[in-house]
């Protein structure tokens, strides 16, 4: 996604600024997750593991889990030597990063999710989890996106708040 601001802006907004709105908190609830009002407070939240961080440019976070699972099947981890040490067969390793690069006068703000599971049999049932929630999740990671877009570009001055937008 291009965004009209710096990429300190972009990051600040990503990190900590509110990324959700009412579609992404119904989104959220179906799936049984508590909306938070930042990507760092929303991964915190649910056990993501931050993996690595370089600000203004990039932050990954981790998750271990069966998400097929009603209720997730997820591995605590404390960090993230813990988060590798504790990858297994049956379990998804499931990492989540946010780029941040500058490009033609402008911000992109990319994501990207990778999933690693073993077992063949959990990655049966990844994959029907998969086919039912994908729709769902891509519209809720395009609602974040939105969300960063705008408050970088607000912070940037380049958009009014939204309460002074005149419709």
């Amino acid at each position: 996604m291009r965004i009209a601001s710096t990429p300190d802006r972009v990051y600040a907004a990503l990190m900590d600024g509110p990324v959700s709105d009412r579609i992404a908190n119904a989104l959220l609830r179906l799936r049984g997750m508590k909306p938070r009002g930042t990507i760092r407070g929303f991964f915190a939240h649910h056990r993501f593991i931050l993996l690595e961080e370089k600000p203004p440019r990039h932050v990954v976070f981790g998750l271990l889990g069966k998400p097929w699972h009603p209720s997730g099947g997820l591995v605590p981890c404390e960090d993230r030597r813990s988060w590798l040490s504790m990858i297994d067969g049956e379990h998804a390793a499931i990492v989540i990063g946010f780029n941040v690069r500058p490009e033609e006068g402008s911000v992109v703000l990319e994501t990207e999710t990778r999933i690693h599971i073993h077992d063949r049999s959990s990655r049966r049932k990844f994959s029907l989890y998969w086919f039912l929630v994908r729709p769902p999740s891509t519209l809720l990671r395009k609602r974040f996106l939105h969300a960063v877009k705008y408050h970088a570009e607000k912070q940037s001055g380049v958009v009014k708040p939204r309460e002074e937008r005149v419709v």
